[in-house]
């Protein structure tokens, strides 16, 4: 995975990224969402096909630029050209305000802080360009879509299985570049994105809803770049269909109401099914099409 822009063009309503986006070698388009006539050239400069990445820092600075497009009569225009281009947002007000106009986020910063937005860029900025010129290759919807929507090619693999990717060929014990190492991320202590789709949530309620599981699971491979997906479940569930009365409690963690205490108990345990468990396999029917060609 490259670390910077490489010569991408990045364009901003922020005149303060500019620095950080040249330091990490993009080549910038910056106007001002006040100034009267400068929405207007970043929109022609948009639908010209010149833009790589879009980046905003204010909810404002959507509007700005949609709102000005209406005005022109360049929605739908403005609207193919961003199905290319991969977006940037630096907190949830921002990607709040492009899902009102049907648009989506393709990175979020985990922190709202410049810098370190421009730096989450940078670092994703090949991955995440290419991964949308490939989708809109496919078919995908990109104005507003969801990380289980992607399409690589190899999705026309019913079991889209990379026999030669770098982890297999490591499991396999044959040589390989680096080694790959299992890596244990606590999401909900610091990624704002994993924080926005829990919500409320309970956790043992959001392991049982496929969509979500498959879309939390591509956010880890997209953010961090691995070989390999883990799908985000617990090892816990499959107690449920036991017998055993389950419950996640917000900090305490799983609580087992019903613990075994006898051999009696161990007799009453009712057999599992696989079907039991039909979450988890729609979770990854989901992700596998999704997952990038590694």
């Amino acid at each position: 995975m490259l670390r910077d822009f490489n010569g991408l063009f990045v364009a901003t309503m922020d005149s303060s990224l500019q620095d950080d986006i040249q330091t990490y070698h993009g080549r910038t388009m910056t106007a001002s969402a006040d100034a009267p006539d400068t929405p207007d050239t970043l929109i022609q400069i948009i639908c010209s096909g010149d833009i790589d990445l879009l980046l905003f820092t204010e909810a404002d600075q959507v509007r700005a630029l949609l709102d000005r497009a209406a005005g022109q009569d360049m929605t739908a225009p403005l609207r193919d050209a961003l199905r290319q281009i991969a977006i940037g947002s630096i907190n949830s007000s921002c990607s709040d305000v492009l899902r009102e106009y049907h648009l989506t986020a393709d990175f979020e910063a985990d922190q709202p802080e410049a810098s370190g937005f421009v730096f989450g860029m940078a670092r994703l900025a090949h991955a995440l360009v290419t991964k949308k010129r490939t989708a809109v290759d496919a078919g995908v919807d990109t104005a507003y879509w969801q990380r289980i929507d992607m399409r690589w090619p190899h999705a026309s693999d019913q079991h889209n299985i990379n026999t030669e990717s770098m982890f297999l060929r490591a499991c396999r014990r044959e040589s390989t570049d680096y080694t790959p190492v299992w890596l244990l991320r606590q999401a909900g202590r610091y990624q704002r994105a994993y924080m926005n789709l829990k919500g409320d949530m309970d956790f043992l309620d959001m392991c049982k809803i496929p969509e979500l599981t498959a879309e939390i699971t591509l956010m880890a491979v997209e953010r961090l770049g691995v070989d390999a997906a883990i799908i985000f479940a617990d090892i816990l569930p499959i107690l449920q269909p036991m017998g055993f009365s389950l419950e996640y409690i917000k900090g305490t963690g799983p609580v087992i109401h019903n613990p075994i205490r006898s051999g009696g108990a161990v007799d009453q345990l009712e057999e599992v099914h696989p079907e039991s468990q039909h979450y988890v396999y729609e979770a990854i029917r989901l992700v596998r099409p999704a997952l990038p060609p590694t």
